[in-house]
């Protein structure tokens, strides 16, 4: 579960197509249960520039009112201006031109704007290192954008093996924060032999590999 911030539904709420319009529309309220979440998610995040380091830092210290957002979710829930009262709703009339409106409403403010932008830039900053055609994917930035155990999750096929004799049946063994990256220590219940995810070589593998691909992808 991820952490909202606000009760009801941005982007989904109605618009009345006249001022005589009868419909009241269903408007959203900021949770007051999870205004402290999104303050600290946006501080958080400010603070260390990495998405899966603020979703499992949100886990720790939330977990046990059912938030634990993934590193998608983090980005996405970084980047909606709702969080500043300036929700965006989806209007289906044939008298405007934009179906997606901007509305203020400042009792929706949960982080200030100044803290918002922050994080904009941020997270612009970080796209245009992942864009960048011409440049080699760091490992470190490789974590970050699909998350330590990111290819683990999104391919069930993938499956991390032991080192020395090849089996899959790992046992986590204690976690080493290694600057911006959290190391997970693991145990091969067949030989013992520990080992670590990620790892430095690995990694490089990984992004060599990755950059690769991309690039058959462009010239597709």
């Amino acid at each position: 579960m991820s952490c909202q911030g606000h009760s009801g539904s941005e982007d989904s709420s109605p618009l009345p197509e006249s001022d005589d319009d009868d419909t009241s529309p269903t408007w959203i309220t900021p949770d007051p249960d999870q205004v402290d979440v999104v303050r600290d998610m946006f501080e958080h995040f400010l603070e260390h520039q990495n998405y899966q380091r603020t979703a499992d830092h949100l886990a720790e210290q939330y977990g046990h009112r059912g938030i634990r957002p993934t590193r998608g979710q983090v980005s996405n829930l970084l980047q909606r201006p709702v969080y500043i009262g300036k929700p965006t709703m989806n209007v289906d009339s044939s008298r405007v031109d934009d179906k997606k409106v901007v509305v203020d409403d400042a009792d929706l403010a949960i982080v200030d704007e100044q803290l918002y932008t922050r994080v904009q830039n941020v997270i612009a900053a970080k796209t245009r290192t992942y864009s960048q055609t011409n440049e080699t994917v760091e490992p470190t930035d490789f974590v970050d954008l699909i998350g330590i155990d990111g290819l683990v999750n999104v391919a069930p096929n993938l499956q991390l093996h032991c080192p020395a004799c090849g089996s899959v049946d790992l046992v986590k063994n204690g976690v080493k924060q290694t600057g911006e990256i959290s190391v997970q220590n693991y145990q091969c219940n067949e030989c013992d032999r520990q080992s670590k995810w990620p790892d430095y070589r690995t990694l490089q593998g990984i992004a060599k590999e990755l950059e690769q691909f991309l690039e058959e992808m462009r010239d597709e």
